[in-house]
This record gives structure tokens, sequence and C-alpha cells, in this order.
């Protein structure tokens, strides 16, 4: 996917810092990561880290979530969270690339 391609499907083509999160909810290293985002950030959401949709989320980062993911712990791809891009792994490798900076939690 073009970086054109993924900003026009709601996603920004640069943000300062990806930050990559594959920890559930509660976890020590998901609130440092949910404290250590800034509004340029966006994070992304995958394996466990999911979770986190069911129970709410804030931030004002941009929030994605890997739709496969989602799907294989029985979420709804928007588990009633609005703000969150669902994405599969085409457009989370299209987001690395275009990021000054990924961070994985």
């Amino acid at each position: 996917m073009s970086e054109s391609s993924v900003a026009g499907a709601g996603m920004a083509s640069r943000h300062a810092v990806l930050h990559i999160l594959n920890k559930p909810p509660g976890h020590a290293r998901t609130r440092l990561c949910l404290a250590t985002l800034a509004a340029t950030d966006a994070l992304v959401l995958i394996e466990d880290a999911v979770l986190a949709l069911a129970s709410g989320l804030e931030t004002s980062a941009a929030v994605y979530a890997l739709g496969p993911d989602l799907a294989a712990r029985g979420l709804a791809a928007d588990n009633g969270q609005t703000g969150v891009n669902v994405i599969d792994y085409e457009e989370l490798v299209a987001l690395a690339a275009g990021a000054d900076k990924t961070v994985s939690w």
C-alpha cells in the first residue's frame, strides 16, 4: 500500500513516534506506553493490547488496531470505541515506514 493509500484510508502519513503495543490492559508496559504518548504520536494495538478497546482507551494520539488480532479475540472492529482505525498487516508496515521512530512495548 502506498503512502497516499494509507493517508486515504484515514491514517496520517507521518507520525513522530509509532508505538506498537502488544501487552494487555493493566500491564506495567501498557501504563508506561500510554503515559508516554504525545498528540503527534500514533499507537498501534496488536495481540492482547486490542483488549484495551473493550474497557475504553483515552489518548490524544492516533489509535490503530490490528484487525486480525481483534478477530482472534472475538472483538468487533470498532467495539464501541470511536476514533480507532482498524488496519491490516500491510497498513501496519506502511505506518512503521512512515514514522520518524518506532517503539515496541
